[in-house]
């Protein structure tokens, strides 16, 4: 498949993995070549996706958020019940 037309989303998440701090929208635009319009959205709908901290903009500019992602353990057993 070619690369422009792969889900966003798992690009995004495994990225956001790695980068357990977290990373802000242009971060993440910069490491992967999606377009900041299509990260933004993809970080909207993304379920496991949330805004971490806010850090301050330079010269003027408005405040970037730091995106992170929540790591679902791979095994959650039900809990047994007591009779």
């Amino acid at each position: 498949m070619n690369e422009r037309y792969k889900p966003k989303p798992p690009i995004i998440r495994a990225l956001l993995r790695e980068y357990t701090d977290g990373l802000s929208v242009s971060d993440i635009c910069a490491r992967t070549g999606i377009d900041i319009r299509v990260a933004r959205d993809c970080l909207k709908k993304m379920a496991d996706a949330y805004i971490d901290r806010w850090i301050l903009g330079r010269h003027q500019r408005p405040p970037e958020a730091i995106w992170c992602v929540v790591h679902i353990p791979e095994d959650c057993p039900r809990p047994t019940r007591k009779k």
